[in-house]
């Protein structure tokens, strides 16, 4: 009975034991966790909250009422910046994954909270690594936002603002904003105090200290005198440590020489002082001759040049394009299909090698009422290609031979000669052919309607010159030649649609005035041969022509393209020569009775009143018609 009690005792407190175990882990431990775990933050609804969170770091907001939904806004294509969990119905576990901005919504059971979120990088592991390796640099600040950091504050050398730097970069490659500046040193801070008393007009002098214990001294002086001052002030503080990046404005009349050694051949280019700045007036030969004398000016007076130069001479462009070119076409065929027919109809036999007939509507043998088919074998279409037909009958039955037999040689020439003028800078266009409509299907709610859309051929020039001196000139040039060209036409919609020929190019070039450039050409020779036949009947010597289909065709292309520019004036002539004037209309007698196009330039024509009065005036070209352009 005792041993009983003992037992009993010992389950009683095993189990107060174990529920003492349980309410540790139940309230204890978590309690614990809480302790040593990530910041709360209490959810407001008064107005919206802005959260700030650091890369891999997290936080626990708290609500006051259930959380019913809580959702994230992350743009398409951008990696996620935060990720949100809930933990209890008031509780949401945030963390920051990449930096960036985004929103927060939270819905309860009456209204929702909306908080602006940024994830910034962190910065603290940089922060340690600069305070370990230069513990001296302690006036250097690092600010984090959602794209990028920023080293701000104030470093003592050169060399040091070289480390600060290397180190940021592996942390944030390509996202640190570099505003860190160099302390200056006692030596530095008098040699300015120096400079200033000495000379303190010269507010443009830059004292620099550099990684290598160098002092830089750059900026402008107003002369050389005051140059040779700070040179020789410098050195006195900095011995065999100064490097002089100083430059001297000068004055007009140095500009003025400097001018003449470099161009001597630009002697209309005036200098005149104005106050603190220069003018420059006159003319130059070229646009390259004005950006070099600008920029030499600039080199003594910087930002202080007032530019009233002219560039002088021709500034319109004439372009003379000529297109030539020369195609020679050889074609030779040789093709035989033949028939039979009885004359019951009952037998037939048909060659449609190369498809020089086929089954049409014309009859194939004659019946006591003439030609008529009896069947859809009786019927015969013949193609284009024929050229010689040979039918003869006998022994109860028709025998047709049609035959192909081809040679043709094509020559085709085209020379097209567009001129156009234009300004220096400027582009022009000139278009001298048409518009052809082509019939375009497209869907409506009926069906299918039909409009038209117009493709321009002719001969086609556009070019943008730019006169670089009085002897080149730069330009992009575009000449285009096309024509329609009916034998690829195709058929839609019971429309014919020719195809276009076009020869086009599309180049820069630089030329003198005059002269000339090739800048396309083309040689083409195309060779094409196909033999048709019946297998063995069309391999017999001599009698295999009757079972085989032969073409050759051969094309040789010759093209080339030369463009010519001319710096032109316009012309001060009373009267411009033109293609029309020496065109004289024939009167009635010369129209009817001789019929001539033109009239007789002779004097004494024939009785007969003429409707043009240029013929009347009797007006004539003298020499030979073509281009005018003053020399």
């Amino acid at each position: 009975m005792e041993t009983k009690n003992i037992r009993m005792d010992i389950l009683r407190k095993s189990h107060f034991m174990g529920f003492l175990g349980i309410f540790v882990l139940a309230f204890v431990i978590p309690s614990f966790a809480w302790a040593q775990g990530p910041p709360r933050i209490t959810l407001e609804t008064a107005s919206t909250q802005k959260l700030t969170l650091t890369v891999g770091k997290s936080v626990i907001l708290s609500s006051s009422e259930p959380v019913k939904r809580v959702s994230l806004g992350t743009p398409e294509g951008i990696p996620e910046i935060a990720v949100a969990m809930v933990l209890t119905p008031r509780q949401i576990y945030l963390t920051g994954k990449n930096p960036g901005v985004t929103n927060l919504t939270v819905w309860g059971a009456n209204d929702k909270i909306v908080m602006d979120v940024e994830v910034s990088p962190d910065i603290s592991r940089l922060k340690e690594m600069i305070q370990k390796i230069m513990p001296e640099e302690k006036n250097i600040q690092a600010m984090a936002t959602h794209d990028n950091i920023t080293l701000s504050g104030t470093v003592s050398n050169m060399s040091n603002l070289t480390q600060v730097l290397a180190l940021a970069e592996p942390f944030f490659p390509k996202k640190v904003v570099n505003l860190l500046k160099l302390e200056d040193s006692p030596d530095v801070s008098k040699f300015k105090e120096a400079l200033y008393q000495v000379m303190p007009e010269e507010k443009d002098i830059k004292v620099t200290a550099t990684g290598d214990n160098k002092i830089a001294v750059s900026g402008t002086v107003a002369n050389k005198g005051n140059l040779s001052k700070v040179l020789a002030l410098s050195e006195s503080y900095f011995p065999k440590r100064v490097v002089n990046l100083l430059q001297a404005e000068g004055s007009p009349s140095q500009l003025k020489e400097a001018i003449h050694k470099i161009l001597p051949e630009e002697k209309d280019i005036r200098v005149t002082p104005t106050g603190d700045s220069v003018t420059l007036s006159g003319t130059v030969s070229s646009t390259s001759n004005l950006s070099q004398v600008l920029a030499l000016a600039d080199s003594y007076y910087p930002k202080k040049v007032i530019n009233l130069l002219e560039v002088g001479g021709a500034h319109q462009v004439m372009l003379e394009v000529r297109v030539a070119e020369m195609s020679r076409s050889l074609l030779r065929r040789l093709g035989v299909n033949f028939n039979y027919i009885s004359n019951s109809g009952a037998n037939f036999g048909i060659s449609m090698l190369g498809n020089l007939t086929a089954l049409g509507s014309v009859p194939l043998f004659p019946t006591p009422s003439g030609f008529a088919p009896s069947n859809a074998a009786s019927s015969l279409g013949f193609s284009d290609r024929i050229n010689a037909i040979f039918r003869f009958a006998g022994g109860g039955a028709t025998w047709t031979t049609f035959i192909d037999a081809l040679k043709e040689e094509g020559l085709t020439k085209v020379l097209a000669e567009p001129t156009l003028i234009t300004m220096s800078g400027k582009s022009a266009n000139f278009l001298a052919g048409g518009e052809f409509p082509i019939p375009v299907p497209q869907p409506s709610g009926t069906g299918t309607s039909i409009t038209v859309e117009y493709k321009p051929f002719g001969v086609g020039l556009n070019f943008s010159p730019v006169v670089l001196s009085s002897k080149k000139i730069s330009m992009q040039v575009a000449p285009e030649v096309s024509d329609l060209d009916f034998a690829n036409a195709i058929q839609v919609g019971g429309f014919v649609i020719p195809a276009i020929t076009t020869r086009r190019v599309s180049t820069t070039v630089e030329l003198g005035d005059g002269q000339s450039f090739a800048v396309a050409g083309l040689l083409k020779d195309n060779v094409r041969e196909v033999v048709s036949k019946f297998p063995l009947l069309g391999d017999i010597p001599i009698l295999g022509v009757l079972f085989r289909s032969t073409s050759f065709q051969k094309n040789e292309t010759e093209l080339i393209i030369i463009v010519t520019p001319h710096l032109v004036k316009p012309m001060n002539l009373a009267k411009q020569p033109l293609p029309t004037d020496q065109y004289i209309e024939p009167n009635d007698f010369e129209f009817y009775l001789l019929g001539a196009l033109e009239g007789s330039k002779k004097e004494d024509r024939p009785a007969g009143p003429s409707s043009s009065p240029d013929a009347r005036r009797g007006m004539r070209l003298e020499g030979e018609f073509g281009h005018a352009m003053p020399k």
